[in-house]
């Protein structure tokens, strides 16, 4: 229960960053970057994201993967916040803080892809993760519900993305805590 609400919790965060990106950045409400620029940074963030699936993957064999997973997320959100605050229209500082947003967003998903296996047992492990997953499509449906019902009742680009996209993912990070800390080396592979 702890994992997949932290997972569609997350979800509602993806939606508003990852897949609304584009409008978050060009939104004259939003960053001000005009739209072409707004591409250019998807590009340059987009590969800082597989930085960090490989950085997290990495940290996850050595801290454990629920720790991994809260100490990114929990970062993202802080990363999107900042460049939200930042001044709108200065291309570097978004650049710069967006990429670490996705970094910090993108990358715990390896960790917790073995993460949701070892929560599991052996018998179990399929369907557990596959709930899980599913959860995240939730979050993207509520996420998109509660973008269209914000932006048409007259808020910024920039005070939806944080309410709707930064809360959720700070409480992501902080939620997967409550979950069952495992030992990647005391997991059994049979």
């Amino acid at each position: 229960m702890v994992i997949g609400l932290s997972f569609l919790l997350n979800w509602v965060g993806v939606l508003v960053f990852a897949i609304l990106g584009t409008s978050l950045l060009s939104a004259p409400d939003g960053k001000d970057i005009p739209f072409t620029n707004a591409l250019v940074i998807l590009v340059v963030s987009n590969a800082t994201a597989f930085a960090g699936y490989v950085f997290h993957g990495w940290l996850g064999d050595r801290i454990g993967r629920r720790n991994t997973i809260a100490i990114g997320w929990i970062l993202c959100g802080a990363s999107f916040t900042a460049m939200l605050l930042a001044p709108s229209g200065n291309f570097t500082v978004v650049v710069a803080l967006y990429s670490a947003g996705l970094f910090f967003l993108i990358g715990p998903f390896s960790a917790l892809l073995f993460f949701n296996g070892e929560s599991f047992p052996v018998r179990t492990r399929a369907t557990g993760g596959s709930i899980i997953n599913a959860g995240g499509q939730v979050g993207a449906i509520i996420s998109s519900f509660l973008v269209t019902l914000a932006l048409g009742a007259g808020w910024t680009w920039s005070t939806a993305a944080f309410w709707i996209g930064c809360v959720p993912i700070f409480a992501s990070g902080l939620l997967i805590l409550a979950a069952r800390n495992v030992n990647p080396r005391t997991v059994r592979q049979d």
